[in-house]
């Protein structure tokens, strides 16, 4: 059931990041609604997979705030190694729509959003676990 809720808010986040290229608050809000019925101790190291996005966020602007919020987000619901499975295929996605995009539209025109990406991501990991 966790599965599905965390689902459903990383579909709306998607269409909100698509849209306005950020995401909402209520979205962060919302998983960390959800992390004290799915939270186990171990948990916790799955927040470390939002510090390279952290990082990218502070060094230019192309990565914003709030896509490493969800990602440190996600790890504490879902822990270490399917956080870390969700951000690889979610950041091969990214970087393969992204490549697609920019050759289609020119360099610069549009920049993919990450969260649709990452929810592609969780929805493989989900399928493969």
């Amino acid at each position: 059931m966790s599965h599905c809720i965390i689902l459903i808010i990383l579909i709306i986040t998607s269409v909100a990041d698509f849209k306005r290229r950020e995401v909402p608050v209520l979205c962060q809000v919302a998983l960390i609604l959800v992390l004290p019925f799915i939270y186990v101790n171990e948990n916790v190291w799955g927040i470390l997979l939002a510090l390279p996005f952290l990082i990218a966020s502070g060094i230019n602007d192309s990565m914003g705030g709030g896509d490493w919020k969800m990602v440190g987000l996600l790890g504490l619901c879902l822990g270490l190694p399917k956080t870390f499975c969700i951000t690889v295929i979610g950041c091969m996605v990214f970087i393969i729509v992204g490549y697609i995009l920019q050759t289609g539209k020119g360099k610069g025109k549009s920049l993919f959003p990450f969260i649709p990406a990452l929810t592609v991501g969780y929805i493989v990991t989900l399928a493969l676990s």
